[in-house]
Order: C-alpha cells, then sequence, then structure tokens
C-alpha cells in the first residue's frame, strides 16, 4: 500500500518551481514506539517535510 500510495504522490505532485517531488518509505511498518522512533529519526535525517499515513483499517 505504501508504495502505491508513494508511486500516486509522485505521479502527480510537483514542487511549485515543477521538480517532481520525492517519496521515502519508513524501513518497517510502525506498530509501536520504537518503529515510530526509527521512522522519525530516519526522516529528520532525510529532511522529510511531510508524512503520510496508510493503513488498511
Amino acid at each position: 500500500m505504501s508504495k502505491a500510495a508513494a508511486k500516486l504522490l509522485s505521479e502527480n505532485l510537483r514542487h511549485p518551481n515543477g521538480m517532481a517531488i520525492e517519496c521515502m518509505i519508513a524501513d518497517s511498518t510502525i506498530g509501536g514506539v520504537a518503529e515510530a522512533a526509527a521512522c522519525a529519526d530516519k526522516f529528520s535525517r532525510e529532511n522529510v517535510a511531510v508524512t503520510v499515513t496508510v493503513t488498511p483499517c
């Protein structure tokens, strides 16, 4: 699901200057505090500005 969402966003969104956006997916599912912290650290290192959460629920 996350790969499909990333594909949809990458194909349809652009920065104001016309450059394509980049999507980054967490290294694991986020099922608890440890996984959420690891994801937050990764996204912080990569200067991620916006997050989207996908869930089958």
